[in-house]
């Protein structure tokens, strides 16, 4: 009787160390795994986010851009000899007669110039104004971590301009190149075409 019992008492032995140390190499595995999953899995929402973030501000730059531009060359009364005064790859100034008096005036959005910072990486917006002599009133930034913007301007056959009067339409190339954290940048071109309405109607 003592004999059966202490043979059952020896079958109730604990794990053998061979079989702990497979158990814990297991689950060692399986949470390199789970944390894989994670890591990877923050990383994609990282990059998500970061691009779609970008990508509504760009379009709100560009919709803002697109509003005035078809604006530009507007003078019903053809007297306020409304048009393009700037036009550079990186600079665009115009004007309009919004309230169409037949004149520009001085205090309104009647004069409006796009301008590319490259320091700043931005997209400025002038009103009445420009960034030389008036940086911090008239000019605030409508795009941030831009990378590059080009203004492009094409004649009614598709050719380049030559002339501020031949202008009629606008082509802008955004590239933009936004920081993602630890997972490096994320960068994203845009570009919209745009047809001056308004130009050659004087």
């Amino acid at each position: 009787m003592q004999a059966q019992i202490m043979s059952r008492q020896n079958n109730k032995s604990g794990f053998t160390m061979i079989e702990l140390l497979m158990g814990m190499s297991i689950s060692l595995i399986a949470m390199a795994a789970i944390y894989g999953v994670f890591v990877s899995s923050t990383q994609s929402n990282t990059i998500h986010q970061v691009t779609m973030e970008t990508q509504q501000n760009v379009r709100l730059a560009m919709d803002m851009m697109v509003r005035d531009i078809r604006m530009a060359g507007l003078d019903p009364e053809r007297s306020a000899g409304s048009g393009f005064q700037t036009f550079t790859s990186t600079d665009m100034k115009f004007t309009a007669d919004r309230n169409m008096d037949g004149s520009i005036d001085s205090d309104s959005t009647e004069e409006i110039e796009y301008i590319y910072d490259s320091a700043g990486t931005q997209i400025l917006q002038c009103v009445n104004g420009d960034l030389v002599s008036d940086p911090a009133g008239s000019c605030i930034p409508i795009a941030d971590d831009v990378s590059a913007c080009t203004f492009t301007y094409l004649d009614s056959a598709g050719n380049p301009a030559v002339a501020s009067t031949t202008i009629a339409t606008i082509v802008i190339a955004i590239t933009v190149t936004a920081q993602a954290g630890k997972y490096g940048n994320v960068q994203r071109d845009m570009s919209v075409r745009i047809r001056c309405r308004n130009m050659g109607l004087q």
